[in-house]
C-alpha cells in the first residue's frame, strides 16, 4: 500500500510541476580556436523562454554581461597572456531555466615575432589610415617590448588620427622619454598641440580660459617644433660642404636667418659669382626686413648678369614693398619667363598681388597656387589670406590650420589672425567686443612672437594693439623693439610713429616719422598717423614676404 502512495505522489509530483524550457546556445566560436586582437564573441540563444541575461566566463572569471540579442562580449587578447583559456557561456531564461556551454580557446597575437615585426603592420595601417588596427598592432609591438619608442609614436599617430588628444600626447611623450633624440617624435608632439590649439578654439563655456589654453597649445607646438630642428642640426655635426644645403634649409625653417647670412658671407667673398649662395642671402635679408641690404644684393647679381627666376622674382617683390608697379611686374615676366613652375616664383605673384589688393588677381592666384599641386604651408598662408579678402572665412581658417599643422612657427600666419581680429575690433561698434578681438591679436601676435622672437610684424602688431587698448607703457617699449628688428623698414617705422604719438612722446614720434619719409618719400604721408591709418598702413603694407627657402 505504501509503495502504491509513492508512486502516486511521484506522478503527482511530475503533471504539477513546472516546465522548463530547453535553451539552445549557438556562439560564433567552436571548441579547439585560437583567436588574436580585440574578438568579439557573439552569443544567440533559441528558447521558448524570454532569455533575461547572458554571462561570460573566461578561467572561471566572469568577465561580461549582456541583456539583450545578440549577446557580445569583447575578448581583449592582449591584455592578457597568450595561451590556452575556458571561455563559458551562461544563458538564463525568465522561466528560471538556464544553459552554459563551454569552450577550449588559445590566444595567440605572434608576440614572439617581435616589436619591429608588428610596428611595420601598423605603420602599413596609418599609411592607410586604418586608425584601429594601428593601435591594435602597436599593442602588440609593445607587449613585446613596452619601450620600443616606434610603437609608441605609432600608437601617438593613430590616436591623433582619431582625435583623442591627450592619449596622442601621452604616448608620444613617452616615445620622447625613452629616445629623447628622435626629432620625428618631436614632429608628432608639435602636431599634436596644434591639433589641441584648434580643437580647444571651439570651446565656449569660459572663452578667456579657452583663449590661453590655445596659446599655451601653440607656444608648446612651436617649442616640439623648433626642438625638432634642433635635433637634425645636431645630427648634422660640424659644419662641411656636404651637409651645407640641409643646414641652410633647417636654418630657414629655423627662422634663424642671422645665422644663416653668417654661413653665406664668406661663401659669396669667396665665389660672388654664386647665384645660389647670393639668392639665399637675399631671401634671408627679405626675411628679416632688411630691404635695403636685399636690393643691393639683387642690384649686384643683376649688374654681373647672374640673376636666374628666383632672383627675379624677388626683386619684383622688393619692387612691389616700394610701389613700383611697373617695374615689379617687368621682374615677374622675366622670372616666368625663365621657371613658369616653380612654387618659389609662384609665391612671390601671390605676395604681389595681395600686396595691391586687387580682389581678381588675388583669386588668379588662388588658383594658380591650387592647380600647382603644392601643399606647402606657404601656400596654405597665401590661401587662407586670399580667401580671407574674399569672405570665405571657413575656407580661411581651414586654409590656416593646414599651414600651422604642417610649420606651427611660421609667425605670419600668427600675425595674419592677429590682424584679422584687430580689424574686427575696429569695426564694431561694441566695446566689450572690441576688446575681446583686440585680446585675440594680442594673443597672437604673442604666439609670433614665441615663433619669431625678431618678427617686426609681431612686434609692431603687437605695439598697435596695446596702444587700441591703452596700454602706452607697453605700446612703446613694443615699438622700440620693433624698430630695432625692422628699422629699414617704411611701414615699421610709420607704425611707431603713431604709436609713440599715443604714448605722449613726440620727440620719438617726429624721429620714427622722418626715417620713414626717408625710407618711402612717396608712400608715406607728411602728417603724423594716428593709430587708426597706422594700421590701415600696416594692413596694406605690412606684411612680410612668405617664401619657400630658395
Amino acid at each position: 500500500m505504501n509503495a502504491i502512495r509513492v508512486v502516486l505522489t511521484a506522478v503527482c509530483f511530475a503533471c504539477f510541476a513546472p516546465a522548463f524550457a530547453d535553451i539552445k546556445v549557438n556562439v560564433n566560436v567552436q571548441d579547439g580556436d585560437t583567436i588574436a586582437g580585440l574578438f568579439k564573441i557573439i552569443a544567440t540563444c533559441e528558447s521558448d523562454s524570454v532569455i533575461q541575461q547572458v554571462e561570460f566566463y573566461l578561467n572561471d572569471e566572469l568577465v561580461g554581461i549582456d541583456t539583450s540579442t545578440p549577446y557580445e562580449y569583447t575578448f581583449d587578447t592582449i591584455e592578457r597572456d597568450d595561451g590556452a583559456y575556458t571561455l563559458v557561456i551562461a544563458a538564463y531564461a525568465e522561466d528560471g531555466s538556464s544553459q552554459r556551454v563551454t569552450y577550449k580557446l588559445t590566444t595567440d597575437n605572434q608576440i614572439g615575432l617581435g616589436a619591429k615585426h608588428h610596428t611595420e603592420i601598423g605603420e602599413e595601417a596609418l599609411r592607410e589610415q586604418k586608425w584601429k588596427d594601428a593601435i591594435l598592432a602597436a599593442r602588440v609591438a609593445l607587449k613585446a617590448d613596452a619601450k620600443y619608442a616606434p610603437a609608441l609614436i605609432v600608437m601617438a599617430r593613430a590616436n591623433l588620427g582619431m582625435g583623442v588628444f591627450d592619449e596622442a600626447q601621452k604616448y608620444i611623450e613617452d616615445a620622447i622619454e625613452v629616445d629623447p633624440t628622435s626629432s620625428f617624435a618631436h614632429d608628432i608632439l608639435s602636431q599634436v598641440h596644434v591639433r589641441k590649439a584648434i580643437a580647444v578654439r571651439a570651446t565656449g563655456d569660459d572663452p578667456e580660459k579657452a583663449e590661453q589654453n590655445e596659446k599655451a597649445a601653440f607656444k608648446a607646438a612651436i617649442d616640439a617644433h623648433n626642438k625638432a630642428i634642433e635635433l637634425r642640426l645636431r645630427a648634422l655635426g660640424q659644419p662641411t660642404e656636404a651637409t651645407l644645403n640641409q643646414r641652410l634649409a633647417l636654418l630657414f625653417e629655423y627662422g634663424q636667418f642671422g645665422e644663416a647670412k653668417n654661413i653665406l658671407r664668406p661663401i659669396i667673398e669667396r665665389d660672388p659669382k654664386n647665384v645660389d649662395a647670393q639668392n639665399r642671402m637675399m631671401y634671408a635679408q627679405l626675411r628679416r626686413g632688411e630691404l635695403v641690404d636685399a636690393q643691393k644684393t639683387f642690384d649686384a647679381l643683376v649688374k654681373r648678369g647672374l640673376g636666374d627666376a628666383r632672383t627675379y622674382a624677388m626683386g619684383a617683390v622688393l619692387a612691389s614693398l616700394r610701389w613700383e608697379d611697373t617695374k615689379a611686374d617687368d621682374l615677374m615676366q622675366q622670372a616666368f619667363k625663365q621657371d613658369r613652375k616653380s612654387l618659389f616664383v609662384r609665391l612671390c605673384q601671390a605676395f604681389i598681388v595681395l600686396d595691391r589688393g586687387k580682389a581678381a588677381a588675388a583669386q588668379a592666384a588662388a588658383t594658380d597656387l591650387l592647380d600647382s599641386g603644392f601643399s606647402n604651408p606657404e601656400v596654405y598662408y597665401y590661401l587662407g589670406r586670399i580667401y580671407y579678402d574674399q569672405r570665405e572665412y571657413e575656407a580661411s581658417r581651414v586654409a590656416y590650420e593646414n599651414a600651422l599643422l604642417q610649420n606651427p612657427a611660421l609667425s605670419e600666419v600668427h600675425i595674419a589672425r592677429a590682424m584679422e581680429n584687430m580689424r574686427s575690433a575696429r569695426l564694431t561698434t561694441d566695446p566689450k567686443a572690441a576688446e575681446r578681438y583686440l585680446r585675440l591679436a594680442r594673443i597672437s601676435f604673442e604666439i609670433a612672437l614665441t615663433a619669431r622672437g625678431e618678427s617686426p610684424g609681431a612686434l609692431a602688431g603687437l605695439a598697435l594693439a596695446h596702444a587700441f587698448s591703452g596700454r602706452n607703457a607697453d605700446a612703446a617699449r613694443l615699438a622700440a623693439g620693433a624698430q630695432v628688428v625692422g628699422g629699414q623698414t617704411a611701414w615699421v617705422q610709420y607704425v611707431c610713429s603713431a604709436v609713440y604719438s599715443r604714448a605722449n612722446q613726440p620727440e620719438k614720434a617726429r624721429q620714427a616719422m622722418d626715417t620713414a619719409i626717408k625710407l618711402s618719400p612717396e608712400g608715406i604721408a607728411m602728417s603724423m598717423p594716428t593709430l587708426d591709418e597706422a594700421f590701415r598702413y600696416m594692413t596694406k603694407w605690412g606684411r612680410s614676404p612668405v617664401l619657400v627657402a630658395p
